[in-house]
């Protein structure tokens, strides 16, 4: 485990995979607190006692369809919408999996109820952590900035060497130092 979690590419789909189970689970809890609180009319004191052992087989069905629809390849670029589409579809195959399973197992099926309105909610709640996960983890933001702050001569020929240099091109740069006086403070900004 820790020679797999030292691969930083395997870290990522390891923090993905944990926060979908993390998710799904969510998702049926709040599924069972909607059966149970319109439903039936009752509290949710009772809400530990009503979830199924499928939920965690539910948790493992929806991992594996999103891993066989490649949403865990982090190596290739999709769009948003078609990310939306790719864990719609593989939503409602997990959540087709579950429902096979619970008519097997009918003594401890989860419920229509359950199965239908936990699909909105894991559907949005992963399409959030994809779309947050994609701009925290996947952007390389971070690589193409660059900040000087103060006032020398060194920064504004750092600033004047870089405008001019034909590495950078493409690159999105940030230059922002302060001009400080005794009298007032003023803030530049300069991009390339």
């Amino acid at each position: 485990m820790q020679t797999f979690l030292s691969n930083p590419l395997k870290k990522k789909q390891f923090l993905l995979i944990l926060v979908d189970i993390l998710i799904v689970i969510c998702a049926f809890i709040s599924s069972y607190a909607f059966r149970i609180v319109v439903y039936e009319g009752k509290g949710l004191t009772i809400i530990a006692e009503r979830i199924e052992w499928l939920v965690w087989a539910a948790a493992f069905l929806h991992v594996i369809s999103l891993y066989v629809l490649e949403l865990y390849n982090l190596e290739v670029k999709r769009s948003a919408a078609r990310t939306f589409a790719l864990i719609v579809l593989s939503v409602i195959i997990a959540t087709a999996m579950v429902a096979f399973l619970s008519y097997l197992v009918p003594h401890n099926k989860l419920g229509r109820v359950v199965l239908t309105t936990h699909i909105p909610i894991t559907v949005t709640l992963i399409f959030i952590w994809r779309m947050v996960f994609s701009a925290v983890f996947q952007e390389d933001w971070a690589s193409n900035n660059l900040l000087i702050i103060g006032d020398s001569p060194l920064n504004e020929e750092i600033i004047g060497l870089l405008k001019t240099s034909p590495i950078i091109l493409g690159s999105c740069l940030l230059f922002m130092y302060l001009r400080t006086s005794p009298k007032a403070h003023k803030f530049s900004v300069h991009s390339v």
